[in-house]
């Protein structure tokens, strides 16, 4: 019911869903959250001041069986990192950014953005 150690979660490294450097302390939260198909379906681009989120886009059988999931889990996820952040004694928002990083290219779909304060 409860787990002890981080090291009891099967989750992808950083390194698969992030390419932010120095900060792990506040992704490690987005990477620790729960996601319903167990996928973790999201992916961090930014830095220390803002940091984008992208859902990576299901293929068809996974769409028919938790593509509704999806949003809902890289919601989740945003909310860990503002979390995170805010327990670091930064403010933050969300928000909408027109000008985020086009990753469509690489299966990615642009979510929301989180500033840092």
């Amino acid at each position: 019911m409860h787990r002890e150690s981080v090291s009891e979660f099967k989750r992808k490294p950083l390194q698969e869903i992030s390419d932010i450097e120095d900060a792990d302390e506040i992704l490690e939260a987005a990477r620790l959250a729960p996601s319903a198909t167990n996928h973790q379906a999201w992916f961090f681009t930014g830095n220390k001041s803002i940091i984008h989120t992208y859902f990576l886009k299901p293929n068809f059988f996974r769409g028919i069986l938790g593509g509704k999931y999806i949003p809902i889990d890289v919601g989740i996820a945003i909310y860990h990192l503002k979390l995170a952040t805010e327990h670091f004694d930064k403010k933050t928002e969300i928000v909408m950014d027109k000008t985020a990083p086009d990753y469509s290219s690489k299966g990615y779909e642009y979510v929301a953005s989180l500033k840092l304060e």
